[in-house]
């Protein structure tokens, strides 16, 4: 999920929290597709893997803090 940015915004923002949910397995050979939603102004990010139909392996949400941020 953090390969989904880019390098740079980790000199500026640090993980403060994530929360996966799994629904199902993904097996050997399955292709996943990843919906990504980032909100800039609130720092969330939403993730969805999926196999492109009707299969959600996951969805993941998380915060992050700008460095120097102490709340």
């Amino acid at each position: 999920i953090m390969d989904l940015f880019p390098l740079e915004h980790f000199y500026s923002h640090k993980t403060a929290e994530i929360d996966i949910k799994y629904e199902q397995e993904i097996k050997y050979g399955q292709k996943v597709m990843l919906d990504f939603k980032y909100e800039k102004e609130d720092n969330k990010f939403f993730v969805r893997g999926h196999n492109g139909e009707t299969i959600t392996f996951f969805r993941a949400t998380g915060t992050f803090k700008e460095n120097g941020d102490r709340t």
